[in-house]
């Protein structure tokens, strides 16, 4: 982790303006078309929501104001990023947090992500336990039952915590076979713009359609 100048830092003034606001984020949503991701999955063996974790992480990796933070007020920029994603054991109904290294190859990420999962299972006390003070992660849900339109994500100490939260939810198939699927991301408004929201659905389209 890297600190960065904030005196000589082009974001400072916004760093000054939105750190006022009690929710100073931006949340913007939009349909993927994941057809080929969910195929390559079920031909491989893999979990789907584990390849999402897989491509939002990789994504993210790839623009760096997704890897800025603000530690005690002060911009760093992360050398690394881990995602932390809910996981809900199947005939349960309450979810716990995962955190996993992040890996260059995706099938070996998402092996290790899903025996992770499992594992934190008969690990009820360590559920939550994934390092409150940790800024170089990413939060990742999913909503499974619902083809929601828009989906706000709860925050800590409003406006302090700026840790990006990405989430999906229920894919639906159409009668060509494409499957579409709602995506949204939520920033800190001091560490990006819609500018590199937009630029990140760019990738997350692209990857999403080079996959064979």
């Amino acid at each position: 982790m890297q600190w960065i100048d904030v005196e000589t830092w082009q974001r400072k003034p916004l760093i000054e303006k939105y750190s006022t606001y009690v929710f100073p984020y931006i949340n913007i949503g939009a349909q993927l078309d994941v057809t080929k991701l969910y195929d390559f999955s079920k031909r491989h063996g893999i979990s789907f929501y584990c390849a999402m974790i897989y491509g939002a992480t990789k994504m993210a990796l790839e623009i760096e104001n997704f890897k800025y933070r603000l530690v005690d007020g002060k911009p760093v920029l992360c050398d690394r990023l881990t995602p932390v994603f809910t996981y809900l054991p199947k005939g349960e109904e309450q979810f716990y947090l995962v955190e996993q290294d992040f890996e260059a190859d995706m099938i070996t990420f998402c092996q290790k992500a899903k025996e992770k999962a499992e594992a934190m299972a008969h690990e009820a006390e360590h559920a939550y336990m994934h390092g409150k003070d940790e800024v170089e992660i990413l939060y990742m849900s999913c909503i499974p039952w619902i083809h929601y339109t828009h989906f706000v994500r709860t925050v800590e100490h409003g406006g302090k915590d700026n840790i990006p939260r990405i989430s999906w939810g229920k894919y639906l198939r159409d009668k060509e076979g494409n499957m579409t699927m709602p995506f949204s991301v939520q920033v800190h408004h001091a560490l990006m713009d819609g500018y590199h929201v937009g630029m990140y659905f760019e990738k997350m389209e692209a990857w999403l359609d080079s996959i064979e």
